[in-house]
């Protein structure tokens, strides 16, 4: 009998992914529903991006660095959940992708439903965070602008 191996190539695995900074912190912890923690351990009293890092809900991490997204990190997300990605090993590993890749009409995956859900999640937060920051700026009031009788302790 003669073996004859054959070439197979990986099938692609399309991710949704998003940088940490230090402007999203707060907001990407809040949207991936994990919580911020100090990097040393201690109880977080304020946010400090430099010395905090979001804990991500991963499914069977490999070790604690792999569920620690810290600034810089890649948070990705597909039909299997979240993954925290190293800038060097997000890198290393994925490509942004040039045009939107056209499937023929089928019914939809688990996981491209997820994605959609996870799309429409993220529009609907950033619609509500620039809507809260637009409602902050009209919401605040000068002191001068206060009548002299109105004012608290006068």
């Amino acid at each position: 009998m003669t073996i004859t191996p054959e070439k197979y190539i990986r099938k692609p695995l399309v991710v949704l992914g998003v940088e940490v900074t230090k402007e999203n912190f707060t907001e990407l912890a809040l949207w991936l529903q994990g919580s911020i923690q100090n990097v040393d351990g201690s109880e977080p009293e304020t946010i400090d991006p430099d010395t905090q890092f979001i804990l991500v809900r991963v499914h069977n991490p490999k070790s604690p660095r792999q569920s620690r997204a810290f600034v810089g990190d890649w948070i990705l997300y597909s039909d299997r959940g979240y993954k925290v990605y190293t800038p060097k090993a997000f890198k290393n590993t994925f490509d942004p992708i040039k045009a939107e890749f056209k499937k023929p009409k089928e019914e939809k995956s688990k996981g491209e439903e997820d994605e959609e859900k996870f799309e429409e999640l993220l529009d609907r937060v950033e619609d509500d965070r620039e809507k809260e920051l637009a409602d902050e700026k009209d919401s605040v009031v000068r002191v001068e602008d206060v009548p002299r009788h109105r004012r608290i302790g006068n």
